[in-house]
């Protein structure tokens, strides 16, 4: 299997590759590394992919305290900084693209 990065390194996967376990769907992805990519959801996915986004949501506004964002994103993996409502943007952005990775399609 091989896979690509987007021109702001998020990993693509190939349009023939098995959903990762820890993934709840698949972005749909047309990645033609021109320093821009297309992105959408399949309409069967949509539902499932809200109700992920608004759980990440209610998730973000927990963390209230610049310890409890530095914390959430050290989880993730992510170098804390910044204002924490910035923080709390980085953590639903990065959480929700770790649920639903990128798959490329023409």
């Amino acid at each position: 299997m091989t896979t690509t990065k987007t021109y702001d390194g998020r990993l693509v996967y190939p349009a023939d590759a098995p959903l990762p376990a820890w993934a709840h769907g698949w972005t749909q992805c047309d990645n033609r590394q021109r320093g821009a990519y297309s992105t959408w959801l399949h309409e069967a996915d949509r539902e499932r992919s809200r109700a992920d986004y608004v759980r990440i949501e209610q998730e973000a506004k927990k963390l209230r305290t610049r310890a409890q964002c530095e914390a959430a994103l050290r989880e993730l993996g992510i170098l804390p900084g910044g204002k924490c409502r910035d923080m709390r943007t980085t953590y639903q952005v990065v959480k929700y693209a770790d649920l639903w990775p990128l798959r490329q399609v023409a």
